[in-house]
């Protein structure tokens, strides 16, 4: 016999995958099938190696209980089985967004855990979706009816606020040197606000007292008048 060193390893990558397509060849034919597994009164045949190799459960139906006819609970359906069925031949597994779910508590029941595992996956990754959904829409709830409210200021009623043009005609002098009263000012702003043809409004006359302005004494000579002019006024005399 030749030595380890000598000998050449072969390998044929696809074998296993034509191996389980004629045996998904023969199953769908009816041939060389050794149980039968019943659901809702619907009957599917099958090889037993192949089902105790993909699902414990049917392993210890097999094994255990030397069982060629298996029946499935009511629970699960008949559509479910049959897909969970077919990836025991095939390797793959066509889940609807739907039926996740339902295949989630099948392959549970059958112990097949890696189904179980990619449904948990799947529904792991629905449910980050819907919430990264919703955070993007609730921020935006609000913000028109909070905009609008910020946008709000409350307006005084029965209140004069003083506007950058009549400002400063609060302390605008008239002709004479003197303040404008609260009526000049008045007339004044009536007249602008109105316009009409142009015509200017002439100030409120006022009585002749109001034009008297007191003279300026000088502190020198209030000073000198009350140290030697005083006297002689009280005299009767003259400055």
């Amino acid at each position: 016999m030749e030595s380890e060193t000598n000998s050449f390893r072969v390998e044929f990558p696809d074998f296993s995958c034509s191996i389980l397509q004629k045996l998904n060849q023969q199953r769908q034919l009816g041939q060389l099938c050794d149980i039968t597994v019943v659901i809702q009164g619907r009957h599917y045949r099958a090889h037993r190696a192949v089902l105790a190799a993909s699902s414990p459960y049917f392993c210890d139906q097999v094994l255990l209980k030397n069982s060629m006819r298996v029946v499935l609970p009511d629970v699960m359906h008949h559509c479910v089985f049959e897909g969970l069925l077919q990836s025991c031949y095939t390797g793959s597994l066509q889940l609807p967004a739907g039926e996740v779910v339902g295949y989630l508590t099948a392959a549970s029941f059958l112990q097949m855990w890696h189904v179980v595992d990619k449904c948990t996956e799947l529904l792991g990754g629905q449910r980050s979706c819907s919430g990264s959904d919703r955070d993007r829409l609730s921020p935006g709830d609000g913000n028109d009816d909070d905009s609008a409210s910020e946008g709000l200021e409350a307006e005084p009623h029965g209140e004069f606020l003083p506007t950058p043009e009549t400002a400063g005609e609060t302390d605008r002098p008239t002709e004479n040197g003197s303040p404008a009263t609260s009526s000049e000012q008045g007339a004044g702003r009536t007249a602008k606000g109105r316009g009409r043809g142009g015509v200017p409004v002439r100030p409120a006359c006022l009585h002749p007292a109001q034009h008297h302005v007191p003279p300026q004494v000088d502190p020198g000579e209030g000073g000198a008048a009350g140290a030697g002019g005083l006297p002689g006024l009280l005299r009767g005399g003259g400055p």
